[in-house]
C-alpha cells in the first residue's frame, strides 16, 4: 500500500505505517477488506466510534483510536462480521454495535503491535464519536473496495 500522501503530515513515517496497517489487518480479518491506498479531503462518513487507552503499569502511556466509516464500508463489514448476504438490510443497533466492536479490536491489535504483548493496558468501552467531515490531520483515511474509513490515533 502506498500511504506516501497520509505519512507527510504525520512526521514519523514508521510510526504512521503501523497505525495504518495494523488497523488494515483488523478490518481484513473481521470484515474481508481488502486496503487500497490512502486517502484525503472531503468524504462522506456516516459512523464513527473511539476507545481511549491507558498503560496499567506505568500510567506513562495513554491515548485513543477513533474509525470512522462511509455507509458502504460500515455496511459491509458489519453484513460480514453479522453472517448476513448481500442485499440484507441492517438496522441501526446492528450497524452502531458493528462500529463498536471494530474500534475495540483494532486497538487492542494495534496497541499489541505498537508496544507488544506484555505490556498491559486498560481499555475504556467504546463509545460512538463523533464523524469527521474531512480526512485530514489528525484523521488518516484509507480507501477500501467498499468504501472509505478514517483512523484517527492519538497519545498524550
Amino acid at each position: 500500500m502506498n500511504f506516501t500522501s497520509v505519512i507527510h503530515r504525520s512526521g514519523d513515517v514508521r510510526f504512521c505505517e503501523t497505525v495504518v496497517s495494523s488497523v488494515a489487518q483488523t478490518l481484513s480479518t473481521l470484515g474481508y477488506l481488502s486496503a487500497l491506498g490512502s486517502i484525503s479531503g472531503q468524504v462522506n462518513l456516516v459512523a464513527a466510534a473511539e476507545v481511549a487507552f491507558r498503560d496499567r503499569n506505568r500510567a506513562l502511556v495513554a491515548g485513543s483510536l477513533s474509525l470512522a466509516f462511509d455507509s458502504a464500508a460500515i455496511a459491509a463489514l458489519a453484513s460480514t462480521m453479522l453472517a448476513r448476504g448481500e442485499g440484507v438490510a441492517l438496522t441501526a443497533e446492528e450497524l452502531d454495535d458493528a462500529t463498536l466492536e471494530l474500534v475495540n479490536v483494532a486497538a487492542g491489535n494495534l496497541l499489541s503491535q505498537l508496544f507488544g504483548t506484555q505490556r498491559e493496558f486498560s481499555l475504556s468501552l467504546p463509545c460512538l464519536g463523533r464523524v469527521p467531515a474531512r480526512l485530514d490531520a489528525p484523521w488518516l483515511g484509507l480507501r477500501c473496495e467498499s468504501g472509505s474509513i478514517g483512523i484517527c490515533f492519538s497519545m498524550d
